[in-house]
């Protein structure tokens, strides 16, 4: 319970979960891929089971992830992420891939900083995506693998900013936000 708990925070971090949509693409804005420069920095979520860290730095640019994940009794599970932000009008997005496995697709994500100190995050509706992708209005594929219907997103980097833009936060699930808070740096 508490990996599937840490998991999907993890996808801030955002490790991979079965329910998320699949994005051939990242999220960028105009200029293409970027980071944020307010999330770069140490960040964790906790509770009675456990915590999950997310360290986000910048590489040429754009961001690494690196998530931490520590259950008690259990050695600590680390992943490594690339991690680029968008900022589309007033709402900021990023989109995160496994770098230990080179055909992981992208995860996207929306994000809000309302203070410097925390980072609330907002995963993908994949229910909104599938619909999507079924009604021809986003490029993509819904395959059925083991009862488990995994939506992937085939649209470009363009075709995925317009689309975003045109839908705004409705895409994603705002009824279970993770909070995640900054570490004190020592």
């Amino acid at each position: 319970m508490m990996r599937s708990a840490i998991r999907q925070v993890s996808i801030l971090a955002f490790a991979l979960c079965s329910a998320c949509t699949r994005f051939d693409n990242p999220i960028v804005g105009e200029a293409g891929p970027a980071l944020d420069s307010a999330v770069v920095g140490s960040w964790e979520f906790k509770n009675d089971k456990g915590t999950m860290r997310a360290d986000i730095v910048n590489v040429d640019g754009a961001g690494r992830l690196v998530t931490t994940m520590l259950e008690r009794g259990k050695p600590p599970e680390i992943d490594e992420y690339r991690f680029i932000t968008a900022t589309l009008e007033q709402m900021k997005f990023a989109s995160i891939r496994s770098l230990g496995h080179p055909d992981a697709s992208w995860l996207l994500f929306r994000y809000e900083l309302p203070s410097p100190d925390v980072l609330v995050v907002y995963g993908d509706d994949p229910g909104f995506w599938r619909e999507s992708v079924n009604n021809r209005q986003i490029a993509g594929s819904v395959e059925q693998k083991d009862r488990l219907s995994v939506t992937t997103v085939t649209a470009s980097e363009s075709e995925l900013r317009a689309f975003v833009l045109g839908y705004g936060s409705v895409i994603f699930n705002d009824d279970e936000p993770k909070e995640l808070r900054r570490v004190p740096v020592r």
